[in-house]
């Protein structure tokens, strides 16, 4: 039922796929036929929360918050996937719908890999710094909570002070064409392949 559905709506064309589906079960079956589909970005818009895990499995590439404003979030998330900006410039800063999925080689010397999972990045950009009115030079993104924060040649290194507080090893490049993760407990890096940091 979905796949002619989304067939006649002119999937094949389409330059982003939203899937605004209230049911958890149906959001994650209609964006695994969406993503058979298509190679385009999945945005979905939960009413309420979701596994994160599964619409990863499933395909999806985006996932509004729903207790953060989804309508405002869906349309900069949609404007963003077609290349189009609302208001100033967006370098620098993390996309907070981007689901960031980084799946841990198994044949890592690293055995903190089952630590990543799927999350999605909790701010825009680093609130340690946001809050000391400091510049950040590159920002990481925690693979076990989705925290932000800015790199070791930042001046408040705060994502490996958020690893020092929380004990959460990995963190993954939150910069735009970087796909390495990183295990502060090991000092060992990995490719990450063909993911988009958010």
């Amino acid at each position: 039922l979905h796949q002619q559905l989304l067939l006649d709506a002119g999937i094949a064309r389409a330059r982003v796929v939203v899937v605004p589906e209230d049911d958890q079960a149906d959001v994650a079956a209609l964006v695994t036929t969406a993503r058979r589909l298509t190679a385009a970005p999945i945005v979905v818009r939960p009413r309420d929360d979701v596994d994160l895990a599964s619409l990863a499995d499933a395909g999806a590439d985006h996932v509004l918050d729903p207790g953060a404003g989804s309508r405002r979030g869906l349309i900069a998330s949609v404007l963003s996937r077609l290349e189009l900006r609302e208001g100033s410039d967006q370098r620098g800063v993390v996309d907070t719908t981007r689901l960031v999925n980084v799946p841990w080689p198994a044949d890592s010397a690293c055995p903190h890999g089952s630590a990543s999972v799927p999350v999605l990045p909790r701010s825009t950009g680093c609130l340690e710094c946001q809050r000391l009115d400091q510049r950040w030079v590159h920002l990481r993104i925690c693979l076990r909570c989705g925290h932000v924060g800015c790199c070791d040649s930042s001046p408040g290194r705060h994502a490996r002070a958020h690893h020092a507080n929380s004990g959460h090893p990995l963190v993954t490049s939150g910069e735009p064409g970087e796909t390495w993760s990183f295990c502060f407990l090991d000092e060992t890096t990995i490719d990450s392949g063909d993911r988009t940091p958010a």
